[in-house]
């Protein structure tokens, strides 16, 4: 990975301007492959539990299997959520780093034990990380002190969590990039 590249080159107010993101807004972003094992759907249903008192919005990158897409904005319409998530799709590296410099929090959960490439730039730009409580992200933020970890299949737990986190309840501590580059 080009750690120079992943790099916060733009302030949060001017990348949320270029993605006409509302400056108010807590804003959500995962960006991974859409398939069943990084358990969008079930973030989705989360989103739908949660009532904080600030505003937020949840951006969606990536691409993946098309009946599941389908079967998330699905979800997304039948909870009423099309004003708080947005589908993005595959977006070039120069958009999807604006879209990770606009973020308050990087969401990966997944079902199995991996690493995430997109933790992983999102570390180097200096964002928090809200992850799965095992795997190589998980370990390397528990060595750090940083991030905030979920059982994957606690969705009761994730809920308490994002919403406090959404109302600055908790602050969940980032990883110095240099760290993150001499780690990996």
């Amino acid at each position: 990975m080009d750690f120079d590249y992943w790099y916060p080159v733009i302030d949060k107010e001017t990348a949320r301007k270029k993605l006409k993101i509302p400056a108010e807004a807590f804003v959500i972003l995962l960006s991974q492959r859409l398939v069943p094992e990084y358990q969008v759907d079930r973030f989705i249903e989360v989103i739908a539990q949660i009532k904080p008192v600030k505003p937020f919005v949840c951006y969606i990158t990536g691409f993946g299997l098309p009946d599941y897409k389908s079967y998330l904005q699905g979800l997304v319409e039948s909870f009423g959520l099309n004003n708080k998530i947005c589908f993005v799709g595959y977006v070039s590296d120069e958009e999807l780093r604006n879209y990770m410099i606009a973020s308050d929090l990087f969401v990966t959960i997944p079902t199995m034990s991996a690493g995430s490439g997109g933790a992983l730039k999102e570390m180097t730009i200096g964002r928090p990380i809200f992850t799965s409580s095992y795997g190589s992200t998980y370990n390397f933020l528990k060595e750090n002190n940083a991030g905030i970890f979920v059982n994957p299949t606690d969705y009761d737990d994730w809920a308490q969590k994002l919403e406090s986190i959404i109302n600055g309840e908790i602050i969940v501590k980032t990883v110095n990039r240099e760290i993150v580059a001499d780690y990996y």
